[in-house]
């Protein structure tokens, strides 16, 4: 039996430590962690397409409601964004990022291209292929809910005392 989501579990472990040991410059702002560093640069990437709200960055980043509140809070403080009223709906705050951003962003870009290289050193091209596909496929099995009838949920089953799905 394959235990793909904890495989899954521990890789994410192992990157975020990466990423806090590895994106340069990441200490000379307060509490920014390597998940923060990933946030700012797809903020920055993507204003550039148009007007960039909470609600993509959670959605995009599948991040919960009250994460993303609270890195882009942190964001804000650190003088890393702005949150613009829209001029039709004051409720709804566009997300910019500032000069700060930018500089803070050159820095984290080389760490990232290091992380990703040392991510898929050694692994083919149709391997890496066939990964990114797989990855899609469970992406989607959990974008579907997949579990989220209880009713189709396996039953688990017990393997030398460890619990199995």
């Amino acid at each position: 039996m394959y235990h793909v989501g904890g495989m899954i579990h521990r890789l994410h472990n192992l990157l975020c430590r990466q990423e806090n040991i590895r994106f340069p410059g990441a200490e000379q702002i307060e509490a920014m962690t390597g998940s923060h560093g990933y946030v700012l640069c797809w903020l920055v990437d993507h204003e550039k397409q148009g007007p960039v709200y909470q609600r993509d960055i959670e959605k995009e980043l599948m991040l919960r409601r009250s994460s993303a509140t609270e890195t882009l809070q942190l964001m804000e403080k650190n003088g890393l964004i702005i949150r613009m009223p829209e001029p039709g709906d004051q409720r709804l705050k566009r997300l910019q990022t500032t000069e700060k951003a930018e500089k803070v962003y050159r820095m984290l870009v080389s760490g990232i291209e290091d992380i990703e290289q040392r991510l898929v050193a050694g692994v083919t091209p149709q391997e890496l292929e066939t990964l990114i596909t797989v990855l899609g496929k469970i992406r989607a099995n959990l974008d579907k809910g997949l579990f989220a009838d209880e009713g189709a949920r396996p039953e688990p089953q017990q393997n030398g005392g460890r619990k199995t799905v």
